[in-house]
C-alpha cells in the first residue's frame, strides 16, 4: 500500500477505483481529451490545406519564372548572334577597307 502511495505521488496522479462516480469523471475526462484532439486534428487539417495551396501557388510562380527565363535565354542568344555578326563585319571592314570605310561606319553610328 505504501508503494502505491509513493508511485502515485511520483507520477502526481492518484489511482482511483473503477466504480461509481469516479468512473463517470474518468469518462468525462476522456471525452474532453477526445474533443480537444478532434479540434486539434481539424486545425491541423486546415493548416495542411493552407500549406498545400501555398505550395501550389509557389509551383505555378516557379513554372512562370522558368518560362520567362527560357524566353530571355532565347532572346539573349539572338542578340549575341546579331552582335557577333556585326562585330565580324566591322573587323572585316577594318581589315580590308582601311580608314576611309571606317570613317563611313563611324558617321553611320
Amino acid at each position: 500500500m505504501n508503494a502505491n502511495r509513493e508511485r502515485n505521488s511520483f507520477f502526481s496522479r492518484e489511482v482511483r477505483p473503477s466504480s461509481g462516480p469516479d468512473l463517470r469523471d474518468r469518462y468525462d475526462s476522456d471525452q474532453l481529451v477526445h474533443d480537444e484532439n478532434n479540434i486539434l486534428i481539424d486545425q491541423m487539417g486546415r493548416n495542411v490545406t493552407a500549406m498545400k495551396m501555398l505550395s501550389e501557388s509557389i509551383h505555378l510562380d516557379i513554372q512562370e519564372s522558368n518560362k520567362l527565363i527560357t524566353e530571355m535565354d532565347g532572346s539573349f542568344l539572338q542578340v549575341n548572334s546579331l552582335v557577333g555578326s556585326a562585330l565580324s563585319k566591322f573587323s572585316k571592314i577594318e581589315e580590308f577597307g582601311g580608314t576611309r570605310q571606317m570613317c563611313y561606319v563611324v558617321m553611320i553610328i
